[in-house]
């Protein structure tokens, strides 16, 4: 073959060997003779020059020696040198190893010469084939033995054992970048991808945060890195390398294969847990598998409300193969904890069925809280009527009810559907008729709301509408809320604590990216699940809430005194009625229930929190940020440990009196928001070390009290004598004070003398003014206001999102276009804005469109709308300006001829 002839012609070669100098001399000879070669060339060798031929400007042909001895070691040389100098070179041609005379030899050929095997190959548009003639040869050189009968000796030997024959005379740049796209990936990259993709990254995200890394290190360098496919890779490469990792660490992606797969997944998690916490079964070539991690088991055990109620709900979309994930989880002040976790590849009746058996023969014998496969007493769930049937087949004693949003939000679905031909006015009234059922607190009153909607006159005209109630009614125990006040729902009618974690699952877990099969999917859920959950308990344990909980878990301050709950026995209270004196209720923390409508079925009231708080009792329906004894209990259900160092959990002391006998403080009561389900707040612990609270006895929750009284403090800054009181100033002196108070009074005076003036046009704006000055109910609020009276006089736009984001970065209030100049306008403006730029430009007014009608299709026109009024109202704008314009010109008319009058 030609890449058996040695490169260079022997006859025209310079030979420049000189056996008589050191290694250091032949390196600082090449250095200072052939200083382009050399400098192409990977440092730290011994270099020997044999020969060297300029054949054109930039190209050249040599050959010289290194003090490389083996194969491993030429490798690693070339992979230098084609780093330094960006040229890749492929295998030619190789010769035997080991041979007589050589080690190892090897022909390479440049990448850009990649032999076609058809004329027509390198004239397709991704082709990276030039017929380059640069060559490159290796030869490690064996050294031969002391009875050696060789023809010639080799005078290079035993220094140099290494022979590099090079043809560098590229037909074509190598530093541009159609060629450095065509490089090989580096192994630097190729491992910074393994790791992206080992943090949850798919293809295209780690391909687009590596991007985001170059840029950022490289600035404007950038341009040459992306171009250079050693450090910036193309996606398909990273699709590649995605399969390549994915298919070693979890198998195939479907088939046998990954069936195998997966029950050697579980059965390794198992081992190493030490416990059976996951199984797999089939069912009709249907796979279930059911899980229950130690932190799961640990939920069900040890928390009290996992024997009351459990949520439930799938999802899917989480893997390619869209298998669903049902996640049990029970209530508690914290959220949502997972009790159990089922990946079925159908939902069927019989594969959910048989993944719920496969739980419960993975959850202890005390799961439930001691309930064990009887399971909790309520489930709630979504209106599935596979899921449903499952849950009653497996769990027979269980009481079974709907979430009461997907309910009303079905039926506004059916109200919403072409085929029911329910007119859009009719929608809303029968929907709240349908609401006014759900929230019936009687079965009484649930009865009379069906009649009431039976005989409605809208209704009548709907007996498909009537069918579809018809029906809901008959199964009116499953979603009706006076149904439930007997069973513990801790105040749950909706199933937003599992809605709330399966977006942790996509967001938090996933990153909203598909695992990439059923064995990935299940290896995420058993790490990083637990590990997520985990912390999040650990945290609120410690006392951090920097997590989003809801508002009735944090309660604000309370009104009732101490001297209006009287204890009747061990952890039972009487509490009286704040608004109505003869009613009392009654509070047992031990069960945390109330007998006001809130808390009747377990729900956080106010009641039970001014008994926690003036009596010191412990009830799971609060976070315990002031308890030791909870958190204690939040630590051990995320890591299982039962002692912490002495002290951890004690509360800080808290110094002063309470803050409803504060009388620098005003806390509001907040208590109303405990009957919200769905108010949400992001709260934060704030340090209570010197603030006035309740005495260090007291372990109730004050956190967000102290935070209500922060943020009044902080509201009442810049407010006169307030100012002082909080940041201990001196307060502002008493002449100032009075002459604020004369120039109060002067523009109220003036403004008054004003009014009785005109008041045909003052009157609607002062109306207005005093509306807007009793709206103002925060001292910050009326700080911004008077700050800014009177520097912003023009007319305020429509603050959509998108308008608020342009008048953000506006410094004033822009002046409204009159909806008849945007018509007459000749110059392209974009919108309704105005010219900022004084007199238009004359190029400005024959401007026209150069783009081609490919990349920009043309503007369709607007079809005019169908309403009467609205082209009523259009007709009655054009007269009026139409009036406007000959009225002027019958005025500069009359103007132009003096003496002669309408």
């Amino acid at each position: 073959m030609s890449y058996c002839i040695s490169i260079m012609a022997e006859s025209t070669s310079t030979t420049l060997c000189n056996f008589g100098r050191s290694k250091e001399e032949n390196t600082d000879f090449f250095c200072k003779n052939h200083t382009s070669l050399y400098e192409s060339l990977p440092p730290d060798y011994a270099y020997h020059i044999c020969n060297y031929q300029e054949v054109a400007d930039g190209k050249y042909e040599a050959e010289f020696r290194i003090d490389i001895s083996n194969e491993d070691d030429a490798k690693l040389w070339l992979e230098k040198y084609q780093q330094l100098t960006k040229v890749t070179f492929r295998v030619g041609a190789t010769k035997l190893k080991n041979g007589w005379v050589n080690l190892f030899k090897v022909f390479y050929r440049c990448q850009h010469k990649t032999l076609p095997r058809s004329e027509t190959a390198s004239q397709k548009m991704s082709s990276k084939n030039t017929n380059c003639p640069a060559k490159l040869a290796v030869t490690v050189k064996k050294i031969p033995g002391k009875l050696s009968r060789a023809k010639s000796k080799d005078l290079h030997l035993p220094a140099y054992q290494t022979v590099v024959k090079i043809s560098h005379t590229h037909n074509h740049m190598n530093d541009s970048a159609d060629t450095l796209k065509h490089r090989d990936v580096s192994k630097e990259t190729i491992e910074k991808f393994k790791d992206l993709f080992s943090k949850g990254h798919s293809p295209a995200s780690a391909l687009n945060t590596h991007k985001l890394d170059l840029q950022l290190q490289y600035d404007q360098d950038y341009v040459y890195e992306a171009a250079d496919r050693a450090n910036c890779p193309d996606t398909q490469f990273c699709h590649r390398l995605y399969r390549k990792i994915f298919d070693k660490a979890y198998g195939a992606a479907s088939g046998e294969k990954m069936l195998s797969d997966l029950e050697a997944a579980i059965a390794g998690y198992n081992s190493e847990v030490g416990e059976v916490c996951a199984k797999i079964d089939q069912v009709n070539n249907k796979i279930a598998i059911a899980l229950c991690s130690p932190l799961m088991k640990r939920c069900s055990q040890k928390h009290e409300y996992s024997r009351e109620l459990v949520f439930i709900d799938a999802t899917g979309g989480m893997d390619r193969y869209d298998c669903r994930v049902f996640m049990l989880l029970t209530h508690s002040a914290a959220g949502g904890l997972p009790v159990g976790c089922l990946i079925v590849t159908s939902e069927s009746r019989d594969c959910i069925t048989l993944a719920l058996k496969l739980y419960l023969d993975i959850i202890p014998k005390d799961a439930f809280f001691g309930r064990g496969t009887l399971g909790p007493r309520v489930f709630l769930s979504d209106d599935s009527e596979a899921e449903r049937q499952s849950l009653a087949a497996v769990f027979p004693d269980a009481t079974l009810i709907l979430c009461v949003f997907h309910l009303l939000q079905a039926v506004w679905r059916f109200l919403w559907e072409g085929k029911n031909q329910i007119r859009k006015e009719h929608r809303p009234q029968l929907l709240f008729a349908v609401k006014k059922m759900t929230f019936s607190m009687s079965e009484n009153t649930l009865e009379e709301a069906y009649e009431e909607l039976q005989g409605s006159d809208v209704a009548r005209l709907y007996p498909n509408f009537l069918a579809h109630v018809e029906k809901l009614y008959s199964r009116r125990q499953a979603w009706a809320v006076c149904y439930r006040q007997d069973l513990p729902t801790r105040g749950n009618n909706t199933n937003n604590y599992a809605e709330a974690a399966m977006r942790i699952l996509k967001d938090q877990i996933f990153e909203r990216v598909r695992a990439y099969n059923v064995v990935q999917l299940f290896d995420f859920l058993v790490t990083r699940v637990s590990s997520y959950y985990e912390r999040r308990l650990t945290d609120l344990a410690n006392g951090r809430v920097d997590v989003t909980v809801s508002r009735k878990y944090l309660p604000g301050g309370s009104s009732i005194p101490a001297t209006s709950i009287t204890k009747i026995g061990a952890h039972c209270y009487e509490v009286k009625s704040e608004t109505k004196e003869e009613t009392k209720y009654n509070v047992d923390t031990e069960i945390g229930v109330c007998t006001c409508i809130t808390g009747m079925n377990g729900a956080p009231c106010k009641h039970q929190y001014a008994v926690v708080r003036h009596f010191n009792e412990t009830s799971l329906n609060f976070l315990p940020l002031r308890d030791p004894h909870l958190r204690e209990h939040m630590l051990f259900l995320a890591t299982g440990q039962k002692n912490v160092r002495p002290g951890w959990f004690t509360s800080l002391p808290i110094a002063g009196l309470p803050l409803e006998e504060d009388p620098g403080v005003q806390v509001p009561d907040q208590m109303g928001s405990l009957s919200d389900d769905d108010n949400v707040v992001e709260s934060e612990c704030p340090s209570v070390a010197s603030v006035a609270a309740p005495s260090s006895s007291n372990v109730a929750v004050e956190s967000l009290n102290v935070q209500r009284m922060l943020q009044n403090k902080f509201d009442m800054r810049g407010s006169g004598p307030l100012q002082s009181n909080v940041d201990g100033g001196e307060p502002p002196c008493n002449d100032k004070l009075a002459s604020l108070e004369a120039a109060i009074n002067d523009c109220a005076s003036q403004l008054i003398a004003k009014l009785k003036r005109d008041p045909e046009e003052l009157s609607e704006p002062v109306e207005s003014y005093v509306k807007q000055f009793n709206s103002l109910k925060t001292n910050s609020a009326l700080v911004g206001a008077l700050k800014t009276f009177g520097k912003y006089t023009g007319a305020s736009l429509d603050m959509t999102s998108s308008k608020k984001k342009k008048q953000a970065r506006r410094k004033g209030v822009a002046i409204k276009v009159q909806p008849a100049a945007v018509s007459r306008r000749k110059s392209v403006l974009g919108g309704r804005r105005c010219l900022h730029t004084g007199r238009k430009l004359r190029e400005l007014k024959k401007r026209k469109t150069v783009d081609s009608s490919q990349l920009i299709p043309k503007k369709k026109p607007r079809k005019a709308p169908h309403s009467l009024s609205q082209c009523m109202v259009e007709m009655q704008l054009i007269q009026h300006n139409e009036l406007v314009y000959l009225k002027e010109e019958l005025e500069q008319y009359i103007a132009a001829q003096p003496g002669r009058g309408l």
